[in-house]
């Protein structure tokens, strides 16, 4: 301290009076107020929060707590936010309607179900600090030691001054970093300064006193005389003709850094008239937390979707205007109430196993069910379930967002349903074309062998056109009577060896002279969960593919293997190159249409059906197909099936299975 400033002080104090310690401190009595209306929570915080020279008051009720204060000047009170008959936010509000106790710390406990914008209401009130049930020990503890410890050095303060030694009110109050504590003289200027207040602007002792208080404040604010006017509204209210001067206010470090402010200034009376106590503390967080979480609440409540946080047990704590959309209720007929309102009765089991993954901390991700309408009336609903944690990862309660798919999956049903009529009108009229085909054909024989030695060339060349075309038509009809059977046919789900069901198709299909001299080489192939026959159609039509589109290659080469799926984690992603003429990769969606053919049918036989197959086969298993390729450089075809893991080896460790 400089000796201008030591001057000041014992002019205000003197100094006479003994060095104040921690003793001295417990010495001073401090009324703790605990309100809450669960008397094992009571009981808990006062065994918490008891101490040398602290008097712990217990209410179960608000009336209990203002008979209390009647008779009580508490150092602080800490109060739960949800109590019958009157609230914690109805209680602080006749609190601080006394004069007594416009300035007594209030904390407030909240449970989950209010952080939201009853936190912001609950500060408006007149609550200096808020924290979540279930509460930290530590952290209660903490900020009650240190509003006591503010009250009692406010009564130590008072009695120092009575006799005149600010020297006893420097040494206590310069050792707490929590807050900023100084004095400010008559003149304006900073005459003590505390570690705290050092800690908190960066100015030391030396740098900040007996310089103007003024250097605190933002230059906006100093320009708007709002410093004097600070000082001047705590002379009022102490003469009880203005409202207390617990403000916030943007301040300035030595750093040139701003934070928001809450000031608390305090006028001195008797001999130090003019002068004022001051305290500081940054709540740029609290407020940044506080805007954070009103704009929350601002989209939770506007959204559209329902948002609901329940807690771990499933009982409804908050609800949007988006859940009273999507299902029915108000908000004052269901919060309080259990989820299992939404359910019903054979979807209560599901409910109860969501619960025990939330509680694991895990999250539910898009689970598409039902839920039931205040009406009584089924809703599709998607649901993302998360689990609500505190700073510390304990879990609190239960966040569920619902989105209406009613829409969706009616169009879904409606489709499913014109597609079973499309495949049956498919199944028919592939079926009935068949006997005016097998008459065309058996007719066009006929005139072969009986006449044939008679006609003309001409009339010959004509036959067989019509004999090919009856051929090709029988070809298009068997297709896609294959294709309209898929959809029918039960999927026999069982683990098959790719690698063996790879190995049976070539050995069937290079019996065909144009597959002789074609290699292929395949990776150590994993096993897959699917339908043997209809995978092996699979591999049937895509190694034919290969085959017919890189027989014009002196050298056919066909490679098989396999990766990991990336994104399907479980799935094997299985792919074959061929080395032919490959396609134009913009036209790639076409290939697995039905009859979707990207060469002419003189260059290349086949119905343009065969990949389509592929598509329905695997898509059928959960699983995906794509290609790609290029002209006259190959093209390699790409599919996923669910993996099973039995001793594979991973990786693409291709071995030379044949060359014919």
């Amino acid at each position: 301290m400089s000796e201008a400033s030591t001057n000041w002080s014992r002019k205000i104090f003197g100094a006479a009076g003994e060095t104040a310690d921690n003793s001295a401190l417990n010495e001073i009595p401090a009324s703790l107020l605990l309100v809450d209306d669960d008397p094992g929570i009571l009981l808990a915080m006062a065994s918490l929060l008891e101490g040398p020279g602290r008097t712990i008051l217990t209410a179960q009720t608000g009336q209990d707590a203002l008979r209390h204060l009647l008779r009580h000047d508490c150092a602080v009170i800490v109060l739960d936010v949800r109590m019958p008959q009157m609230d914690g936010f109805e209680l602080a509000a006749l609190i601080r309607k006394r004069d007594r106790f416009r300035f007594t710390p209030i904390i407030f406990l909240s449970g989950v179900d209010t952080m939201d914008a009853h936190v912001v209401r609950g500060l408006s009130s007149g609550a200096v600090d808020y924290l979540v049930k279930p509460v930290q020990p530590d952290i209660l503890r903490h900020k009650v030691d240190a509003f006591v410890e503010l009250f009692r050095l406010r009564e130590w303060a008072q009695q120092q001054a009575r006799r005149q030694s600010e020297e006893r009110f420097r040494q206590l109050v310069e050792g707490i970093e929590d807050y900023a504590i100084f004095l400010v003289d008559v003149d304006g200027k900073v005459a003590t300064w505390n570690i705290g207040a050092e800690r908190l602007t960066g100015y030391r002792g030396e740098e900040i006193l007996d310089q103007p208080y003024t250097r605190l404040y933002a230059p906006g604010d100093v320009a708007l005389r709002r410093p004097e006017n600070d000082l001047q509204q705590a002379t009022e209210a102490a003469a009880g003709l203005a409202a207390s001067t617990d403000i916030d206010r943007q301040m300035m470090k030595k750093s040139g850094a701003r934070f928001i402010a809450n000031i608390t200034i305090t006028a001195l009376g008797d001999e130090q008239v003019g002068a004022h106590a001051v305290v500081i503390r940054d709540v740029t967080e609290r407020k940044r937390a506080e805007k954070a979480t009103a704009r929350l609440a601002a989209i939770v409540m506007s959204s559209t979707d329902a948002i609901i946080s329940k807690t771990l047990d499933g009982t409804i704590t908050t609800w949007n205007s988006g859940a009273e959309r999507l299902f029915g209720y108000q908000a004052n007929e269901i919060i309080g109430q259990p989820v299992t309102r939404l359910l019903f009765p054979d979807r209560v089991e599901e409910e109860e196993q969501i619960l025990d993954r939330i509680r694991l901390g895990e999250r539910v991700e898009q689970q598409e069910t039902v839920r039931r309408h205040k009406s009584g009336r089924a809703i599709d609903v998607s649901l993302t379930i998360s689990p609500i944690m505190d700073a510390t990862g304990t879990i609190l309660g239960i966040s569920s967002i619902a989105r209406d798919i009613t829409e969706r999956k009616l169009a879904e049903r409606a489709l499913r349903e014109a597609n079973k009529e499309l495949e049956a009108f498919t199944y028919s009229v592939s079926h009935d074309l068949r006997a005016p085909l097998r008459s065309i054909n058996g007719f066009a024989k006929i005139l072969t062998e009986d006449f044939g030695p008679s006609l003309p060339p001409e009339a010959k060349r004509h036959l067989r056109v019509i004999q090919k075309g009856a051929s090709r038509m029988g070809e298009l009809i068997d297709d896609l009577l294959e294709f309209s059977r898929l959809s029918r046919t039960a999927l026999d789900r069982q683990v098959v060896d790719i690698e063996r069901v790879v190995r049976e198709v070539w050995s069937e299909l290079r019996r065909q002279d144009e597959v002789q001299s074609a290699e292929l080489v395949v990776g150590d192939l994993p096993r897959c969960l699917a339908d043997r026959r209809l995978i092996r159609q699979v591999w049937v039509n895509l190694l034919s593919n290969a085959l017919k589109y890189s027989r014009t290659r002196s050298e056919p080469r066909i490679e098989i293997g396999w990766r990991e799926d990336e994104q399907q984690p479980g799935s094997v992603v299985y792919w074959i190159r061929d080395n032919g003429v490959g396609f134009d990769q913009q036209y790639v969606n076409k290939l697995f249409g039905v009859f979707q053919r990207l060469h002419r049918q003189e260059e290349f036989e086949g119905t343009g059906v065969g990949l389509a197959l592929v598509r329905r086969i695997v898509q059928r298993h959960g699983g995906r197909v794509w290609a790609e390729g290029r002209l006259d450089e190959g093209a390699t075809f790409y599919f996923t099936f669910e993996r099973i893991h039995q001793h594979d080896a991973a990786g693409q460790d291709f071995g030379l299975v044949g060359r014919r």
